[in-house]
């Protein structure tokens, strides 16, 4: 078998998967000269002074009221340069609003949870007695272990083998049950202290956990092989599922658009799938007029955009938004 290999400067976290085989390389990320300390994966981004935060995108249902927080749940998603929020209607089943911010000044886990509890303390919704409250923490510090071969007395060992453990790093687990999985990952005491204080039952999971079973569950049923492409602002996830089977998930840091297709054909390529038969879906935030779309086209004709979860309603701010937008954010509610 001929494991495919990734320069340590983009490749964040390789997980080969297949017939409950799992597979690792041991490569970390390393900055590029030129970004030095600006590498939102290595240093979250360390700011000091106070200011107004507000939201890129703010869409909120007309319907949405704070004294209805009980019948609702709260989503929250933090990764490297953003952090965006999702309320749904449990009654209803609909999502009533979103927001998202961009962090690109925010380079450590103290500044980020300075601006979050900023964030927190001046927002009328973020401040209410919910059903339910969800965190997804996107970091490139995760495994995925297949259930049979998985040990909780060996989740530190799992991470260690990839990956560089600092004082106050907690190891949590998440069950993939479509995939009989468990994706072990790191998640910050500090920022699991500040959560707490604010929501008292929240529950933590990582923002892949959600992705990958939406995913399986889309794809379970299909015969031909699907590619998935999910564009954030710093990275993008490269996921192939042959059925109900995930074959192969990672990780990469993008700066340009080139990015994106050499570590895209460097995969067809290890995979041995046709860029000309291949069908690409693309989710997250891309738009067709982009420079990644463009040259992506240029390569593999077959590229449709993926859909946010069926399951749910949506109000009608939010059909606003192109359909593939926030498809991570949504699916955390498939994750419960």
């Amino acid at each position: 078998m001929h494991i495919p290999t990734a320069s340590p400067a983009h490749c964040l976290n390789f997980t080969f998967f297949r017939h409950h085989v799992s597979l690792t390389n041991n490569t970390r990320p390393i900055p590029h000269p030129e970004q030095s300390h600006k590498n939102p994966y290595l240093y979250w981004p360390m700011s000091t002074a106070v200011r107004k935060i507000s939201p890129s995108v703010s869409l909120i249902d007309e319907t949405a009221d704070t004294k209805q927080g009980p019948q609702h749940s709260l989503h929250l998603l933090a990764g490297p340069g953003s952090f965006s929020l999702a309320l749904i209607n449990d009654a209803t089943n609909k999502f009533v609003g979103l927001e998202s911010y961009n962090l690109q000044n925010v380079f450590s886990t103290e500044s980020l949870v300075q601006t979050l509890e900023q964030i927190i303390d001046a927002h009328r919704f973020l401040k209410v007695n919910y059903s339910s409250v969800f965190f997804a923490f996107d970091n490139y510090k995760s495994t995925l272990i297949p259930e049979a071969l998985f040990d909780p007395g060996n989740t530190e060992s799992y991470l260690r083998f990839n990956h560089i453990l600092n004082a106050g790093d907690l190891i949590l687990t998440d069950q993939l049950r479509n995939i009989e999985s468990r994706n072990v990952f790191v998640f910050p005491s500090l920022l699991k202290d500040m959560l707490l204080k604010y929501y008292p039952k929240i529950q933590i999971r990582h923002h892949s956990s959600a992705l990958i079973e939406s995913l399986a569950m889309r794809y379970k049923n299909e015969s031909k092989p699907k590619l998935v492409l999910h564009i954030s602002l710093t990275h993008f996830e490269i996921i192939l599922f042959e059925g109900k089977h995930l074959r192969f998930y990672n990780t990469f840091r993008h700066q340009t658009s080139e990015d994106f297709i050499y570590y895209l054909l460097f995969v067809c390529e290890q995979l041995k799938l046709n860029p000309e038969t291949l069908e690409l879906v693309l989710i997250g935030e891309i738009e067709k007029n982009s420079a990644i779309y463009a040259i992506l086209y240029k390569y593999i004709r077959n590229i449709r955009f993926g859909e946010r979860p069926e399951a749910f309603a949506y109000c009608q701010p939010l059909n606003t938004l192109p359909k593939h937008f926030y498809t991570n954010l949504f699916s955390q509610q498939l994750f419960r």
